[in-house]
């Protein structure tokens, strides 16, 4: 098996893991359990924001990138926690992208 490891990633790299289609219902389940403010678990406030719906929390977002890592090729390797103090999320994951 061949590795793609955390040093030799490159910033604007892509690799695809996907497709992932986040649902309305697991935005509002996941927010409920974790991170229950309103742009995540009520529509209409969430209409109301700046990102004019509902959006997965950032916490949310990072649970699925780290349940897509796996199926990257070549695999990604790293040591635990390497480089997540600098994670952004620079746009918003909603229901069906």
């Amino acid at each position: 098996m061949t590795y793609w490891y955390f040093e030799d990633a490159e910033t604007d790299t892509i690799r695809k893991a996907g497709p992932y289609l986040v649902s309305k219902e697991e935005i509002i389940q996941f927010a409920k359990q974790y991170d229950p403010v309103p742009t995540h678990v009520d529509e209409e406030a969430a209409a109301h924001s700046i990102f004019g719906g509902l959006t997965a929390s950032a916490s949310h977002t990072f649970a699925i990138y780290r349940s897509l890592t796996p199926k990257l090729q070549p695999r990604l390797h790293g040591l635990a926690g390497l480089g997540w103090d600098e994670l952004r999320v620079p746009n918003p994951s909603t229901p069906g992208r």
